[in-house]
């Protein structure tokens, strides 16, 4: 009966280990997965920023366009002038 106690303890001590190490494991893993869902976050976060600045230029540049569009449309052809291609 002694025998059969000591080996079920052992088993129980052995399974409690294994325990031990899968939550270990697993608490790692869950480190690392919130510590690359930060890194997204972060990385969304710069993505939008450059999103914003990059359609903050295309609007200056699309009104620096306008610009020199009213700027060149002043100069007029010579009579008898081939106009640019477009026009």
């Amino acid at each position: 009966v002694m025998e059969k106690v000591k080996s079920d303890a052992t088993k129980a001590a052995a399974a409690v280990t294994e325990i031990a190490s899968a939550l270990s494991e697993q608490s790692s893993a869950s480190t690392q997965i919130a510590q690359n869902v930060e890194r997204i976050a972060q990385m969304s976060e710069e993505n939008n920023a450059a999103v914003g600045a990059m359609a903050e230029s295309a609007q200056r540049l699309d009104g620096l366009a306008e610009q020199l569009k009213q700027l060149v449309g002043r100069f007029r052809l010579a009579a008898g002038a081939v106009p640019a291609a477009g026009d």
